[in-house]
């Protein structure tokens, strides 16, 4: 949200006019659409389980209050859901990602 308007974060939804569309617009029809989609709010591991459609419009959208609150609540599930035993950190200076200890990448299985 951005001044109490919806506005748009992420690769799906910036690549597509219809779906841009269809997720902000106030009106309706919106992206050729009559329907409205659900808004929730940002919630990283509801997010994260929720199952998309990949052939039209996503019928869910999580809506954060601001970029920081997105970037905030990410965060916070990162750090308390996805255990790893070493810590990563970016560089924005260099754009590289270093690591606290040597890490290997487990073999794919399939």
């Amino acid at each position: 949200m951005e001044q109490g308007q919806r506005r748009a974060y992420g690769a799906g939804l910036l690549s597509s006019f219809g779906e841009l569309e269809y997720s902000c617009a106030p009106y309706r029809p919106a992206g050729g659409e009559a329907g409205t989609p659900e808004y929730r709010k940002w919630d990283p591991a509801a997010a994260a389980s929720q199952a998309y459609p990949i052939c039209k419009y996503q019928p869910v959208y999580f809506v954060a209050d601001s970029l920081t609150d997105a970037k905030d609540r990410m965060l916070a599930f990162c750090e308390s859901s996805l255990a790893r035993p070493f810590q990563v950190r970016y560089d924005p200076y260099t754009q590289t990602v270093s690591t606290d200890r040597a890490v290997v990448r487990a073999a794919y299985v399939g």
